[in-house]
């Protein structure tokens, strides 16, 4: 294998640590207050939703490779205006997107070294920064680093959940209690979050070593320990009896997991490892963004400076421009323009109608009706958790939509 490209395990690495990300964080906390106990079987359906977009994003690299990832099989079915547009839907997520992520790491940092008098923004700052200087690197060379970060805070979060399970549950494991629709819905627009990178996987399909072989090797590693990772830790968020703690001052939910093998360095570890996977998530999103404006500006979509690659292959003036994109949204939050929950709230809906577009456009690509299926699946599934989304932003996207529409048909008619 060419030590410039990703294998199997270092293209999994690549995954497993971004899409685990800030979400194994925030997300498990949330779900469970609003669903209660019924929240592992939210977390069940909803590996289940992710692993069919694995299997649908891995089948479509391997059908359609190159640096536009997923909006060339909307390219390739619904023509270049649709294309560009989807792009543009991956490519705002991502102006945003990574910056709440690395604020998350920010966060814990400011917290644990809270006898300096550096903020949360400071810390992301230079995490940003760090991250731009990896992603200069070859990206086996990324993939390597993500691996290995993957790894060590995979094991510390499994072993730490099933720690808690088998010593400290509580006797009553679970208990009914009333949800509504709204809330279920809600939940399920919150674990997207916990699902979001496949989408990315795509605009690394040039860099990949036999992708036939690699990619579906890779999903389906990355699925496996996605899943248990995800499961354990709701789980033993679900179970804990946080009784058998004593009085404790956790520095988040997920720190409470952790308590009972880890007792008071719990939020060390927890605040080191959320860095890492923050910085992780950082890479790929960024990395992937990166990619896909290289392939617009190649396609002459973009200015013709972003086609630039350094002698290390990385697409430097277009990792350069989003990280850049990510320091203007930093500087909006500092100054209170805008808040995180609002970037959230945004960002899932513009990465939700990327898929969703996606998804419809591999229905005319596939030949065989159970691909077919997982795409009919996944479109309705993202559809429901679209409508529940930020209204102005819902209108926003219709408007882009809407408005490619009109200039499609008016350039056919010109054209006849």
């Amino acid at each position: 294998m060419s030590s410039k490209k990703l294998g199997p395990y270092t293209l999994s690495g690549l995954i497993v640590g971004p899409i685990l990300g800030s979400g194994i964080v925030i997300i498990p906390p949330i779900v469970y207050d609003i669903l209660k106990d019924y929240s592992i079987f939210a977390w069940v359906i909803m590996m289940v939703i992710g692993g069919v977009f694995a299997y649908f994003a891995s089948k479509l690299c391997v059908k359609f490779p190159g640096d536009s990832g997923l909006t060339e099989v909307v390219g390739h079915s619904f023509g270049k205006s649709y294309k560009d547009l989807n792009a543009y839907y991956l490519l705002i997520a991502l102006a945003m997107g990574p910056l709440v992520v690395i604020m998350v790491a920010g966060e814990y940092l400011s917290v644990l070294f809270s006898n300096y008098a550096f903020g949360a923004e400071f810390y992301s700052a230079i995490l940003m920064l760090i991250g731009g200087v990896i992603l200069s690197r070859n990206i086996s060379s990324v993939g390597k680093i993500s691996m290995i970060i993957s790894s060590v805070i995979s094991t510390i979060l499994v072993v730490g959940g099933l720690f808690t399970i088998l010593f400290c549950r509580k006797e009553c494991l679970f208990t009914q209690t009333a949800i509504n629709t709204i809330d279920i819905g809600y939940s399920f627009l919150i674990m997207f979050w916990s699902i979001i990178g496949w989408e990315i996987l795509g605009n690394y399909s040039l860099e990949v070593e036999n992708p036939e072989k690699t990619i579906p090797k890779a999903a389906l590693l990355s699925v496996i320990a996605m899943s248990v990772v995800y499961l354990i830790v709701s789980g033993a968020l679900q179970v804990l009896d946080v009784g058998k703690l004593g009085l404790i001052n956790p520095i988040s939910g997920l720190s409470l997991i952790l308590y009972p093998l880890f007792g008071n360095y719990s939020s060390i570890i927890l605040s080191i490892t959320i860095t890492g996977l923050c910085l992780c998530s950082f890479l790929m999103l960024i990395g992937g963004a990166s990619r896909l404006v290289y392939a617009q500006a190649k396609a002459d979509v973009f200015p013709k400076i972003f086609k630039y690659r350094s002698n290390t292959n990385a697409p430097l003036s277009a990792i350069s421009l989003m990280v850049f994109t990510n320091f203007l949204t930093l500087f909006a939050v500092s100054l209170d323009l805008i808040s995180l929950t609002q970037i959230i709230a945004a960002v899932n809906a513009f990465l939700i109608m990327n898929i969703i577009m996606a998804a419809v456009a591999s229905i005319k690509v596939f030949e065989n009706n159970v691909e077919k299926g997982f795409a009919v699946f996944l479109s309705a599934s993202f559809l429901l958790m679209f409508l529940f989304s930020s209204k102005i932003v819902i209108m926003i996207i219709l408007a882009m939509f809407f408005g490619t529409v009109v200039c499609t048909l008016k350039k056919q008619c010109f054209d006849k």
